[in-house]
């Protein structure tokens, strides 16, 4: 028996309720505004869904291993912004 898609909320939910135990960590709000929608660590965004895509910011040093994998295997998507 096949299930259902997993909506990329249902997704994101669940990636929320794993990280809540952590220190530190809090849900997003029920806001509108600009990172109302974000998972924070310390009041400061590091995961949210944009256009049903899951944005994560990584440190340097893991987002250089992680694009260096991607160059050389075509493993992920990967892009960089300025933070």
């Amino acid at each position: 028996m096949s299930h259902p898609p997993i909506t990329p909320e249902e997704r994101f939910a669940t990636i929320v309720e794993e990280l809540l135990s952590n220190p530190g960590v809090t849900p997003p709000s029920d806001g509108k505004g600009f990172g109302s929608s974000g998972l924070k660590i310390q009041n400061k965004i590091f995961a949210m869904l944009v256009r049903d895509e899951l944005v994560v910011k990584l440190p340097k040093p893991r987002w250089m291993r992680l694009s260096r994998l991607a160059m050389e295997n075509a493993l992920i998507p990967v892009t960089m912004a300025d933070s």
